[in-house]
Order: structure tokens, then sequence, then C-alpha cells
């Protein structure tokens, strides 16, 4: 199959084309606590992961030389976390994270490695799924981390999160703003603007019914083990 570009796709939406562009601009700036290199970086791992070979959950990408670049600009944690939530996210839980934090990841520092990869991830499977190469990523900016993050406190989630009256998923990033944000566009984009949640099943967003909307969303979270 001859892979083209997003935006060579017949039937693109133009808010998906300027979703990906707002994406690629998203990572290659710093966050609240990863670097500009770490979180394109992290899109990386992504991308490799998801053309390698499927490797048990229990091995790291890092124990198979040659799979990922030696100067990678992210630590092994990091690394593991990242291909970890790509390929094997229906074997993540509470003590696994547990680990995570153990081997010296912040919380605020998993949530936004949490935002970076699951977004990736959703770009990688669009391009997939439509025959469309991955957008080149761009040039990270070299400036320093400090972007904000909020004081949340652990609920009904792993990490700790904000009070609030959204559904569970769509606070989940809630102590990095940065990325809250991002997810919120994406859904926007990918999904149904938040707005369209409130109308009847039975109205049509973009060219899919609500219905049949709901139908491709509950049978991809199946297939990917989603806890909702």
């Amino acid at each position: 199959m001859t892979r083209r570009s997003l935006g060579q796709i017949p039937g693109m939406r133009p808010e998906i084309e300027s979703l990906v562009a707002e994406l690629l601009q998203h990572w290659s700036q710093p966050g609240a606590s990863l670097t500009a290199r770490q979180r394109t970086a992290l899109v990386d791992v992504v991308r490799t992961a998801q053309m390698a070979p499927v490797l048990p959950p229990w091995e790291s990408p890092r124990d198979h030389a040659g799979l990922l670049p030696a100067d990678l600009s992210i630590d092994d944690a990091l690394v593991d976390a990242a291909w970890k939530i790509t390929m094997h996210p229906g074997t993540l839980t509470r003590e696994w994270y547990a680990t995570v934090l153990a081997n010296g990841v912040e919380p605020s520092t998993y949530v936004e490695l949490v935002g970076v990869v699951s977004m990736a991830n959703a770009l990688e499977h669009l391009c997939n799924a439509v025959g469309s190469f991955a957008p080149s990523l761009l040039t990270p900016n070299d400036g320093p981390t400090g972007g904000s993050t909020v004081s949340g406190r652990i609920s009904s989630h792993w990490v700790p999160t904000i009070e609030s009256d959204l559904p569970n998923v769509r606070t989940a990033l809630s102590v990095s703003p940065g990325e809250m944000a991002m997810q919120g566009n994406l859904l926007d984009a990918f999904y149904v603007p938040g707005g369209a949640l409130a109308l009847d099943l039975d109205a049509k967003v973009w060219s899919l019914e609500r219905t049949q909307l709901e139908l491709v969303a509950a049978r991809v979270s199946t297939l990917n083990e989603c806890f909702y």
C-alpha cells in the first residue's frame, strides 16, 4: 500500500489536520516536567513499539540491542513505561504504577508521560488505519521545563487528580493542565466536540450518527481492554 500524508487522504476532515499540526507543536515544546527532547523521544518510543516485534510484557526494549537508539534522551523508567502503555495496556496495574514511582518518576511526570504517549498512540493508529505515513516531528525547543501543574489528591484514579464534575476519563490528566487541554482538543477532533455529548444519540455529528460512533468506540475500547 502506498502511504500518503494525512492531507492527501480523501475525506480527511480539516479539524483532524489542524489537530495533528497542533499535536506536533505541542510535543516540540517543554512540558511541566519533561523537556521537549524527552517528549519527542517518547513519541519515537511509541512509533518504534508499534512497528517492532511484540515483546512479552515483562521484557524491556532496552534488553534488545538496536531496538531503540542508545542516545535516546529519556531514562529506562520512562522508556519502559511508554512501551508498556503502548503495547500491553491490559497488563497495567496499581502495583506496576508503584514500581514506576519507585524508579524515581514523580506522579506529575507520569501523568505528563501518559498524556504524550496516549495521544501519540491515537495519531499512529489513525495513520495506520487510513494508510498515511506518520508526520515528521518538529525540532524540539530546548527551553526549560516549568509548565503549570496543580495539586491533586488520590481518589478514583491511581494518580492524583483535581475535583471535577467531568467524567473520570476526562480528569485523569488534570494535574497536568497542558496535557488535559490537549486531550480535550484531540477528543473534539477525533471523537465529538464536547458540547455534542449532550445531544441525542440519533444526532449526526460528523459523517456518522452518535450511535455508530459509540459502537466503534465500544469495540475499540474492548479490543484495547480499556478500564472504562
